[in-house]
């Protein structure tokens, strides 16, 4: 009789505290997360911060986009935002310029807040609405918005 094919299955990792909060927002704290950009000790490791993502992924974004409306994550800009903010047509970065974010890598030191004006790219809000990224609860958000602003 044929034997059943067994099936590897992925072994899931533990992943520290601070690879999560890494995953969230871009930095490593304490040298114990996937290293950092630059570093010559402790460079960035993408392969494993992307295991990473693919596996926390469904547990770390809604929540983020729970508590940070028209946002997202530092790993979700890396590895699943499908393209690069907009730049605002005065500012200029030169082609093939890094992204930050999604958005060129010399706006970095101007980090965005959702509520702040974006900084030479498009705000996070707008890149999301344009590219229909929305989720339902930033749609609801924004209707009742509309209907504030209408019904004063």
């Amino acid at each position: 009789m044929p034997r059943g094919v067994r099936r590897r299955v992925k072994s899931k990792m533990e992943w520290t505290r601070e690879q999560r909060r890494q995953l969230l927002t871009g930095f490593e704290f304490f040298g114990q997360g996937f290293g950092r950009d630059g570093s010559e000790r402790r460079p960035l490791d993408l392969n494993l911060a992307r295991e990473a993502w693919e596996e926390l992924r469904e547990e770390l974004l809604p929540e983020f986009v729970r508590e940070t409306p028209f946002s997202r994550p530092w790993a979700w800009w890396v590895f699943d935002a499908p393209e690069p903010r907009r730049e605002a047509a005065d500012g200029g970065s030169g082609d093939g310029a890094d992204n930050w974010l999604g958005s060129p890598a010399w706006w970095a030191r101007f980090r965005e807040t959702t509520s702040g004006p974006s900084r030479g790219c498009e705000s996070f809000r707008e890149y999301l609405t344009r590219l229909d990224l929305l989720t339902v609860e930033e749609r609801e958000l924004i209707r009742r918005e509309r209907h504030r602003r209408a019904n004063p």
